[in-house]
């Protein structure tokens, strides 16, 4: 979350997170100008100005905010489209912030390869291992593919025509979800 705070002088402002007994803090580190949220609850933030041999010193001041949900949000890479000499491709679900509990599952001529090799249409993280589903079932337990901080792994294409990608967040109490999303892949043939 940035942080935007200006000192009269043009001296350069520094932040730092301030522990102040709350029960639920959500702050975990500032970066540069940013709070880096990790749940709901109470974050207090301290502003200060040094002063220099020209200013005093500013005094401190403190802000104190509340969060009461977030918003999970994700960013994936994988190819818009692809030949099938190239399968399988590579896809990549990373969570930037927001809740551990993802699915991903494909429609279309293509299917998420497990690492016991196996394809399925389906994969979600319960906060435990990734599953495999869809054509049987398969536990990760290894974590080869993914975990609380997402997902790497790989389609495989059958045919030519368009395998579409859905991603879902599910809420586990301190992120609102993510309604499912989808990207597709245009499957070429050769």
């Amino acid at each position: 979350m940035p942080m935007h705070a200006t000192a009269s002088s043009g001296l350069q402002v520094h932040y730092r997170l301030v522990d102040v007994g709350a029960v639920r803090v959500s702050c975990t580190a500032i970066e540069g100008s940013s709070v880096i949220v990790k749940s709901p609850g109470s974050c207090t933030v301290e502003a200060s100005q040094q002063g220099d041999s020209h200013y005093l010193a500013a005094t401190p001041v403190r802000m104190t905010f509340e969060i009461d949900n977030m918003i999970s949000d994700y960013s994936w890479d994988m190819p818009t489209s692809a030949a099938l000499s190239e399968a399988p491709i590579p896809v990549t679900l990373r969570r930037e912030t927001g809740s551990s509990l993802w699915s991903l599952r494909v429609e279309g001529p293509c299917a998420l390869r497990a690492p016991n090799g196996a394809d399925y249409t389906s994969v979600y993280y319960n906060g435990e291992a990734p599953y495999y589903g869809g054509g049987g079932s398969f536990n990760d337990a290894a974590h080869a593919t993914g975990d609380a901080n997402g997902l790497k792994g790989r389609i495989t294409l059958a045919a030519a025509g368009t395998c579409t990608v859905y991603f879902s967040v599910n809420d586990n109490g301190n992120q609102n979800s993510i309604t499912e999303r989808s990207r597709k892949i245009n499957i070429r043939a050769g």
